[in-house]
């Protein structure tokens, strides 16, 4: 069974913000000490959004240059984007979460 997130950062100048969904392993203990280590700077955090949906959220958001990684064969420790690595339309929208992240540009908290 999955446990289905988003992923969300407040964006500056009154926008409101930006996210997507994850639909594996969206629990705290598994996503938040990713976030907190990996995701840590609003540019971190904008690189990772620009994948739209995952499937996995990992430490990577891209394999290194020639790392095999595809969506049947994830290379360790890259995150798992539904348009990147499976071809679907780029989205970032989702079925109700039971937690969303959200990054206000310094910090992470469950919501």
């Amino acid at each position: 069974m999955s446990t289905h997130a988003r992923i969300r950062m407040i964006l500056p100048f009154g926008e409101k913000s930006k996210a997507i969904y994850v639909h594996w392993d969206g629990y705290p203990s598994h996503i938040m000490p990713i976030l907190e280590t990996y995701y840590n700077t609003p540019e971190k955090v904008e690189e990772l959004l620009k994948l739209g949906n995952l499937s996995f959220l990992d430490e990577r958001v891209k394999p290194e240059l020639g790392e095999k990684h595809s969506f049947k064969h994830r290379a360790p420790g890259v995150t798992l984007a539904y348009h990147r690595d499976r071809g679907d339309e780029l989205c970032f929208t989702g079925t109700p979460q039971q937690y969303n992240y959200i990054f206000d540009g310094e910090t992470w908290k469950i919501e």
